[in-house]
């Protein structure tokens, strides 16, 4: 768990860094790309990713927000798998698109890589 953890916070300052914010990324810009149309399922999981927005993301990738819960009803041990999977889904996620993010080859079908490179580049 602390390793998932961990990790998570690296590919968190990792794109904090990149794009010289103190947050991962300007939310504003993202709510911009949430409006496009025609994104596909994996765009919608990796802005997820970056800032979660919708519920089942929220509940996903913020677990801690439930801790509370799994202690008062005494499944502490759960709540410790969950996020420990959790927290290493996101991770591998944001490293797999950090990776298409600096990679030469365009990934046409994942929209959200362009779209980072554009606001990487609006920014210099």
């Amino acid at each position: 768990m602390l390793f998932s953890k961990a990790m998570e916070t690296v590919m968190d300052s990792m794109f904090g860094n990149t794009f010289g914010a103190s947050e991962p990324f300007d939310y504003e810009k993202l709510y911009e790309f949430r409006d496009t149309k025609n994104i596909s399922s994996i765009d919608i999981y990796l802005v997820n990713l970056i800032s979660p927005v919708k519920t089942v993301y929220i509940l996903l990738f913020t677990a801690r927000n439930y801790l509370l819960v799994f202690i008062a009803i005494d499944y502490l041990n759960i709540f410790i798998i969950v996020y420990t999977l959790a927290t290493s889904i996101r991770w591998l996620s944001m490293y797999f698109l950090y990776l298409a993010y600096l990679s030469d080859k365009e990934f046409d079908n994942i929209k959200i890589v362009s779209y980072l490179r554009s606001m990487k580049q609006s920014n210099e």
